[in-house]
């Protein structure tokens, strides 16, 4: 993906923003996940998450230099790939 883009919806007139988007790779058994809120995109092999997972930035440039926070999302990201995919990790 060339650009970022936030997923929204409109539910009783309140605007929404998806944080997590979760799709198919370009190659067989890869997954991306993408954190629109940090700007933080997981690109991983299913059944192989912790041996080839690999963080960059949505937009080409991370909007934080904090390295702290960057962790922070990336742990944020796995506890939401745990809860939510765990049979693709």
């Amino acid at each position: 993906m060339d650009h970022m883009f936030i997923l929204t919806y409109i539910k009783n007139q309140r605007q929404m923003t998806i944080r997590y988007w979760m799709r198919r790779g370009s190659q067989p058994g890869q997954w991306i996940c993408e954190n629109h809120l940090q700007n933080l995109k997981c690109t991983f092999q299913q059944n192989s998450f912790n041996a080839s997972q690999n963080f960059e930035s949505i937009l080409g440039a991370w909007l934080t230099s904090d390295a702290q926070e960057l962790a922070k999302g990336a742990r944020e990201m796995g506890d939401w790939l745990r809860e939510f995919h765990q049979g693709k990790l």
